[in-house]
């Protein structure tokens, strides 16, 4: 007697639209050419596909794979990775005209895309050295130039 034993294995996929679980936080820097980190947890299935926007125009774009920039070259210091739904963008040699307001974009195609909130990058520095002197007379005038807080965050419209 022959037992003939056949297993069937349903496996039932469900595709989930994407949930952001952890947005950007706002960042001040205090000096140049520090690292910031902006963050967000995104939950998917197929896992969401990441785009990070600094004000309105689109810095990086990735999937699984990590970009790298080179670090010799001054116009390309921003990195994305991802790992398991968390997309990090580290921006290197933060100078003064990075201000501005960061936000990451997310989508699986199961729905339509997430945005996150805005997160702003601002610098909180104080700047003193004299630009210039001339005399006049007697008197030597010396001139300082004193930047405080970078002003430049454009707004933008309220897309959540």
């Amino acid at each position: 007697m022959k037992c003939h034993s056949e297993s069937v294995v349903d496996v039932l996929v469900v595709d989930q639209s994407t949930v952001l679980s952890v947005e950007p936080q706002d960042e001040t820097v205090t000096s140049a050419g520090d690292v910031v980190i902006f963050m967000c947890q995104l939950d998917g299935i197929p896992t969401p596909r990441t785009r990070w926007y600094r004000n309105t125009d689109l810095i990086a774009a990735a999937a699984a794979a990590t970009t790298a920039a080179d670090d010799d070259d001054e116009d390309e210091h921003f990195l994305v990775h991802n790992d398991n739904g968390l997309s990090i963008l580290e921006i290197h040699h933060v100078r003064d005209h990075d201000a501005g307001y960061f936000r990451c974009e997310a989508g699986n195609g199961v729905e339509e895309s997430v945005m996150s909130r805005f997160a702003s990058l601002s610098f909180n520095t104080t700047l003193s050295s004299p630009t210039n002197s001339c005399m006049y007379g007697r008197v030597a005038v010396v001139c300082f130039c004193q930047r405080r807080s970078i002003s430049f965050v454009p707004r933008l419209p309220d897309h959540n």
